[in-house]
């Protein structure tokens, strides 16, 4: 969908933020000792004197930056000590500026490039003696930023949660939030456009009686494949003509490069032969018209742990990172 679309056809969503900032919120510098903070005040460091100067931003800017801090406030998804005055507030002053120079006409976060703009910030921040990090990852300035980018631009999509790439569970009737769980959203750029709605409807399935941690091991095993597959065959639109021999060109290619990690190598495959049996009996067009016992063998997995699909555990996310690069 174009964004320039989608941002005009949200002039309410607009009018909501700039409603929603009153009373106290309405300034640009919150004092944090303030009592309108008290009831997001977790433990003693959250009673700080220290101020969130908003004032650095132009007005349009400046208001989505204050919903957004309020926003996650208000959720609990983040610290007020911790989080908004250390990693947030205190890269107002750079990256304002940042934006007054090169973007001085956005009127959105949403609006922006944001992996074009990630560049130059990065350049920006060195040429202003900050130091950035040499392995991709990104700082708390960039950080900023990328956050404010990502906020936004799910804010301002119209879309239905369920066209989306990027779902948000909290958005989505009938799907039990944990309390105390901070990850919400299932993410599934990345997979080849060919097999998305088909991956997509998949996990619509999957999350009626699988949890949020499994749906997340389950796009990742599956993206993996189809990843493989797509740069295989690149003009298949489904999995129809999938044989055996291509399950064992990518186990050989998969085994190899998940060599170290054994335990995420078997939940992976796991999921994926979950994933293709589950589109075989429930008839999917795109699902592959050989048997999938035919297909991917239990033998196929390796047999130093016994696994099944119920006790699954959670993968770390340093390996899933460096599965996913």
């Amino acid at each position: 969908m174009n964004l320039a679309y989608r941002f005009k056809s949200s002039d309410y969503k607009v009018q909501h933020l700039t409603e929603y900032l009153t009373g106290y919120w309405e300034n640009d510098i919150w004092c944090a000792d303030h009592n309108s903070f008290d009831v997001f005040r977790k433990t003693i460091s959250d009673k700080t004197f220290q101020e969130i100067n908003f004032s650095y931003f132009s007005t349009e800017l400046k208001n989505e930056v204050k919903y957004f801090v309020l926003d996650r406030l208000i959720n609990q998804e983040v610290r007020l000590y911790n989080t908004i005055i250390i990693n947030y507030s205190r890269t107002f002053k750079h990256l304002a500026a940042f934006l007054d120079k090169y973007y001085p006409e956005i009127n959105s976060f949403a609006t922006l490039d944001i992996f074009k703009t990630l560049i130059q910030y990065k350049n920006f921040l060195i040429e202003r003696g900050i130091s950035v990090r040499s392995d991709g990852k990104l700082n708390k300035w960039e950080n900023s930023l990328n956050q404010f980018y990502l906020f936004y631009e799910n804010y301002y999509d119209i879309r239905e949660e369920f066209e989306k790439d990027i779902w948000d569970i909290r958005k989505i009737p009938g799907i039990k939030v944990v309390a105390h769980e901070a990850k919400y959203l299932l993410n599934f750029e990345g997979i080849p456009e060919p097999f998305l709605n088909m991956v997509k409807r998949y996990i619509k399935f999957r999350m009626t009686i699988r949890s949020h941690g499994q749906c997340c091991l389950d796009i990742r095993a599956v993206r993996f494949f189809l990843i493989f597959i797509n740069e295989k065959y690149s003009l298949w639109k489904n999995l129809s003509p999938l044989s055996r021999k291509d399950v064992e060109e990518y186990l050989i290619w998969y085994h190899k490069i998940t060599n170290e990690h054994k335990k995420a190598q078997i939940q992976y495959l796991i999921s994926l032969r979950v994933f293709l049996e589950t589109i075989e009996l429930h008839q999917y067009q795109e699902a592959p018209k050989n048997p999938i016992a035919l297909l991917l063998f239990r033998e196929d997995l390796p047999r130093y742990e016994r696994l099944s699909e119920n006790n699954i555990k959670y993968i770390p996310e340093g390996v899933l990172k460096q599965l996913d690069t």
